[in-house]
C-alpha cells in the first residue's frame, strides 16, 4: 500500500489530469513595487497567440503574493537592531 499517496508520472498535472492540449499558457510581465500597504505585488499574465489555447481561456490574469522580507517595511520605523 502506498499510504495514501499518488504517484505522479509523465508530464501530467495535479490530481492525475492531463496537462496537454486544451490549456491556457501565458506570458508572465514583471512583478510591480512592492506595495507596503498590503504587503504585496502583483503582476500580470497576458495569453500568448497560439492556436493550441482552449477557448475558455481569460486574455489576462493578474497573479498577486506577498512581498520578500528584504522588500518589506520595516514596522519598527527607522530604528535598527544594535
Amino acid at each position: 500500500m502506498d499510504g495514501g499517496r499518488r504517484q505522479r508520472g509523465g508530464r501530467g498535472g495535479a490530481n492525475g489530469v492531463s496537462r496537454g492540449a486544451g490549456r491556457c499558457r501565458y506570458m508572465k510581465g514583471e512583478w510591480s513595487e512592492c506595495d507596503a500597504a498590503t504587503n504585496t505585488r502583483t503582476r500580470t499574465l497576458t495569453l500568448k497567440p497560439t492556436g493550441r489555447n482552449s477557448p475558455d481561456c481569460e486574455p489576462t490574469k493578474v497573479q498577486t503574493k506577498r512581498c520578500p522580507r528584504t522588500d518589506r517595511p520595516n514596522r519598527r520605523g527607522d530604528r535598527q537592531r544594535q
